[in-house]
């Protein structure tokens, strides 16, 4: 969206068309000839390139950031400090699905956990799905869980929930901190949410797709955008 306005800056006379979508979702709709440029969380697959050439589309992958996860809580929260990979497999698996924070760690109280994520369309679910669950585990999505595509969805319903836990990229916690709103959230240091993120085996890659019949000249205009 913020792309979208600052084009129409220098161009005012392009109507730029932004849908809101996941990143499995919007490769779907970029596969399907559905759209012209798709930005993503993680890399294409196989699967959705077959789709591409069932249906000719022939496009260009271009890597443009790399970014992490940021696990939070609502900032009046002052039990939790940290969480370790294996106390949110008890918190998100379906198979464990701990339903109070007490259950988590015996010393925290007996207060519901409200889950607010990403929907599962999304390629930030699928990375975490990929860090806390492994190809075998299962994400819950029972009544306890709140999904959205829209991630400042996510950030009210964590600000306005005391026991409430979510997750969501890691630059848009940055991004809030630099407009002053970080006294909304609160950051929770885990394995997958360090800064190690950024460079070591488990980033995840910002990708930007677009259709191969771009000239050389636009390729490399949209890189510099």
């Amino acid at each position: 969206m913020q792309v979208a306005e600052e084009f129409g800056k220098d161009f005012p006379n392009v109507e730029v068309t932004v849908g809101l979508s996941g990143t499995g979702g919007g490769f779907k709709k970029f596969m399907a000839g559905s759209t012209d440029i798709s930005d993503a969380s993680r890399p294409v697959k196989g699967s959705e390139i077959a789709l591409g050439k069932e249906n000719n589309i022939e496009f260009i992958e271009l890597p443009v950031a790399y970014d992490g996860l940021s696990i939070v809580v609502n900032p009046a929260n002052d039990f939790v400090d940290q969480l370790t990979v294996d106390q949110l497999k008890k918190i998100f698996l379906v198979d464990q699905a701990a339903k109070t924070w007490q259950e988590v760690n015996p010393e925290w109280p007996e207060e519901e956990i409200k889950l607010f994520i990403p929907g599962t369309d999304s390629g930030t679910f699928d990375y975490f799905k990929e860090v806390v669950a492994g190809k075998e585990g299962t994400i819950r999505g029972d009544e306890a869980v709140s999904t959205d595509e829209n991630d400042n969805n996510l950030v009210a319903g964590v600000e306005k929930n005391e026991f409430a836990l979510g997750f969501f990229g890691a630059a848009l916690f940055s991004f809030i901190s630099a407009k002053a709103l970080v006294t909304k959230l609160r950051w929770v240091p885990s394995w997958i949410t360090t800064l190690k993120t950024y460079l070591g085996s488990r980033r995840r890659s910002v990708t930007w797709l677009s259709p191969r019949r771009c000239t050389a000249k636009g390729e490399n205009a949209m890189t510099k955008r």
